[in-house]
């Protein structure tokens, strides 16, 4: 197995180094992250800058090593957030669809787009991280294919999930260069909205109440522009729980998806062709309406 692994641990210190920031080869003396056996850094002139199992390593593990690039995104983002290199949060907008009892569309915010500065996050046994804001504990699952959401059940408090799949796309189309890996985690963490989803939001049952009242009413309300509330064209807006209610609404709309991760094409209906024929999965996929 030949993974392509774009940090490691230094030998000598244990601190975690990108690819780009030691000698290329075994001079790098560094380890795998996951099962300590030792890795040549490759800086090659075509393929992308990474680190790989020394096949003549004397220090092979017992049994094969099950490290991604995945994983590995996902203990670098811990690490850099945990030691204070990412000192800003860049969080989504959330906003609840339905209908109300006219047939007219409606629909309530349960939190705008914000940037959360000076947070403190350590580690967490249930999430990948945890902080308070404002009295409230706040979570963030790192997610990618594969991996599961941990179960909800019992936690009122906010869980923010960021999908750090972009990640690998963006790390392998990118010429390689020293501190890439941390660039792009930086970016993503405190700038973007896309590639995050809350999962739960303290304020939801409050939108939630809001809406029913609105649909019993009659009720139209007229919510602020998306890119106001930090929510891009076509990204999904409804919780995965209210997903059956709102599924109609969201079905009217026709357009064409690309999906960023292998750069297929295609068109259908916003609510139920989401999938990439390709990767057969949402994920990745963006909607544009006709």
């Amino acid at each position: 197995m030949d993974v392509k692994i774009p940090f490691a641990v230094r030998r000598e210190t244990g601190e975690l180094v990108e690819v780009g920031d030691v000698p290329r080869g075994r001079t790098c003396r560094c380890l795998c992250p996951s099962c300590s056996q030792s890795v040549v850094a490759r800086h090659g002139e075509v393929n992308v800058w990474h680190f790989a199992h020394d096949s003549s390593a004397e220090d092979k593990p017992l049994k094969e090593c099950d490290i991604s690039f995945d994983s590995c995104c996902r203990q670098f983002a811990m690490n850099m957030i945990i030691a204070g290199a990412i000192t800003k949060l860049q969080t989504p907008g959330w906003v609840l669809h339905d209908w109300d009892a006219g047939g007219h569309p409606i629909s309530a915010t349960v939190t705008r787009a914000r940037v959360l500065e000076g947070v403190v996050f350590h580690a967490d046994r249930h999430f990948d991280l945890a902080s308070t804001v404002a009295g409230r504990e706040l979570y963030i699952h790192f997610d990618y294919p594969g991996r599961r959401v941990p179960d909800l059940a019992g936690v009122d408090s906010g869980v923010l999930k960021i999908d750090l799949g972009v990640i690998r796309l963006q790390y392998y189309s990118l010429k390689s260069e020293s501190g890439l890996l941390h660039r792009l985690i930086k970016e993503l963490i405190e700038k973007s909205t896309d590639y995050k989803e809350w999962l739960q939001h303290p304020s939801q049952e409050r939108a939630r109440t809001e809406l029913r009242q609105r649909r019993t009413k009659g009720e139209t309300v007229c919510e602020p522009p998306l890119s106001q509330v930090g929510v891009k064209r076509g990204e999904r807006l409804t919780e995965p729980a209210s997903r059956p209610m709102n599924e109609a609404y969201r079905s009217e709309v026709t357009g064409g998806f690309t999906c960023v991760m292998c750069g297929e094409s295609w068109r259908g209906k916003s609510g139920k062709d989401r999938d990439c024929p390709t990767c057969n999965t949402h994920l990745y996929a963006k909607f544009e309406p006709d």
